[in-house]
C-alpha cells in the first residue's frame, strides 16, 4: 500500500494493475519496468497471464529506440497529461472517457 503522498514525493509511480483487487508496484523490489514508457502509438503491448505480465514488441525495434507500450490509465477525476509526441497523441496517459 502506499498513500497518496507517497506518490508524490518524486511524482513518479510503477502500479500494474492486474484484476480489480491485485496490483504490481515496480518500486517494490525493483524490476526492469521502470524503463518502459508511455506512448499513444506504442511499439511494445502488453498481456497478463496467470498473474504475470508480459510485454512484447509489436514489430521489430532497434537497438537505441525507446521501447513503450500504452498505459491505458482510468483515471477519470485527474487525467495525467501526455508528452509522447506522436501524431495521435490523446494528450493524456488516461484511455478517453
Amino acid at each position: 500500500r502506499r498513500d497518496e503522498e507517497q506518490f508524490n514525493k518524486n511524482g513518479l509511480f510503477y502500479i500494474f494493475e492486474l484484476s480489480d483487487t491485485e496490483n504490481i508496484d515496480g518500486l517494490v523490489g525493483g524490476n526492469q519496468s521502470i524503463y518502459f514508457n508511455h506512448s499513444c502509438e506504442p511499439n511494445c503491448r502488453y498481456s497478463i497471464e496467470n498473474g504475470h505480465i508480459y510485454i512484447v514488441a509489436k514489430n521489430p525495434i532497434h537497438k537505441g529506440v525507446e521501447l513503450t507500450f500504452d498505459y491505458e490509465c482510468e483515471w477519470d477525476d485527474d487525467p495525467m497529461p501526455c508528452h509522447c509526441g506522436s501524431a495521435s497523441c490523446r494528450g493524456t496517459i488516461n484511455l478517453p472517457k
